[in-house]
């Protein structure tokens, strides 16, 4: 064969590679098509369904009310029964992706009344006091939420609390009061995952991806409470580097480098457990291939997705995949007490004052913060 026909036998195969490609990854697309029109009918049903049962017990109730006539109390039950249509039919648009409220010119000030109102029929001592125009361009519904939300938390919370038994109470002496109030949100929440991961063999890796607030718990709490080695997977160079500084063996970002190569050169055979406190699509397939036969995969974070694994290769990997959500009020106090006896190194906790909520959820969800950020009242 002449070397023209050997190159034209080779462009003829690599075209029939290409070809096979092609129709592959149509046949992927048909199937992708095909789930998303099983989605939208399933979503159209169950908010068909919604719709109905939310609806006809709200229906019910104005005609009941129209049969009693007019008096401040049942015109009051009737301004209840009407803000709850409207929630109702903000949260069917938002489910399905119709909630497009404009903006308009309205006096904020009716709808602080409403409000306040509203609050005073639910024993609320409130009181509205407003000084010239407050027409503005707003949009009305998202705005009254927002002020209801402002009043409703100002109702709920207080500077004392009444608890039904003493065995709720967590004792913080010698803990800073900054640290302490994260441990029972991030630090029990990692806790229990990381809890449920210390069965494995000694000689086995831990993964944890995910080195948010709540990650990096976990890491500090899984250095001295599990002995084995851990990989901690992360996509921000900060963030990898406080999870080091935090007790971290190893560190892997996958954008720089392939996350399941890097811990297969690590663990061999793969790892016992996998705490996943992002949990999203991406990072569940991570740590599912990553584990090891008879590996455990735990996911924490709620960021949601998908699992997509075939149903055979959860007896034959014998693997166990398993969530984990906060956590119990013993593993709250078993946590306090390793806290106290100095086997947990607490993160990076800043105190930020309230004036400052704004610009701390920003920096929350642009990934600024390290750690965790507390907010004080001004001046404590």
């Amino acid at each position: 064969m002449t070397p023209q026909n050997e190159r034209i036998a080779q462009l003829e195969h690599q075209l029939q590679e290409a070809r096979e490609e092609l129709e592959e990854r149509d046949r992927r697309l048909e199937q992708a098509e095909r789930r998303v029109q099983e989605a939208n009918r399933l979503k159209s049903e169950f908010l068909a369904r919604m719709s109905h049962d939310l609806r006809t017990p709200l229906t019910r109730m104005k005609l009941e009310l129209a049969m009693l006539g007019d008096d401040k109390e049942v015109d009051d039950l009737k301004s209840d029964v009407a803000q709850m249509e409207t929630m109702v039919e903000e949260y069917l648009a938002f489910a399905r992706g119709e909630s497009t409220e404009i903006v308009v010119t309205r006096d904020i000030g009716i709808i602080l009344d409403n409000v306040a109102a509203g609050a005073r029929r639910e024993g609320a001592d409130i009181s509205l006091s407003r000084d010239g125009d407050l027409t503005m361009p707003v949009r009305p519904d998202a705005f009254r939420r927002g002020i209801t939300n402002l009043v409703g938390n100002a109702m709920r919370y207080a500077d004392h609390v009444v608890i039904p038994h003493s065995r709720y109470l967590v004792d913080i002496e010698g803990v800073d009061p900054h640290y302490a109030c994260t441990l029972a949100c991030a630090g029990i929440t990692s806790y229990s995952a990381i809890r449920k991961a210390k069965g494995i063999s000694p000689d086995d890796k831990l993964v944890i991806i995910g080195a948010g607030g709540v990650g990096l718990t976990g890491v500090g709490i899984a250095a001295d409470y599990i002995a084995n080695e851990m990989i901690v997977v992360d996509v921000d160079e900060e963030k990898l580097a406080a999870a080091r500084e935090a007790g971290a063996d190893h560190t892997i970002n996958p954008l720089r480098e392939d996350a399941r190569a890097e811990i297969a050169k690590l663990t061999t055979a793969g790892a016992g457990a996998v705490v996943d406190f992002v949990a999203n699509t991406e990072t569940a397939s991570l740590g599912i291939d990553c584990i090891r036969r008879g590996g455990s995969y735990i996911a924490v974070g709620l960021y949601g997705g998908r699992i997509d694994i075939p149903s055979l290769s959860l007896p034959t990997r014998d693997i166990a995949l398993r969530g984990s959500y906060v956590g119990t009020l013993t593993e709250m106090h078993e946590l306090m007490a390793l806290v106290k006896d100095g086997k947990v190194d607490p993160i990076p906790v800043a105190a930020r004052p309230m004036s400052e909520v704004t610009e701390t959820l920003q920096d929350l969800e642009a990934g600024r913060i390290i750690g965790r950020v507390v907010v004080v009242p001004e001046g404590a």
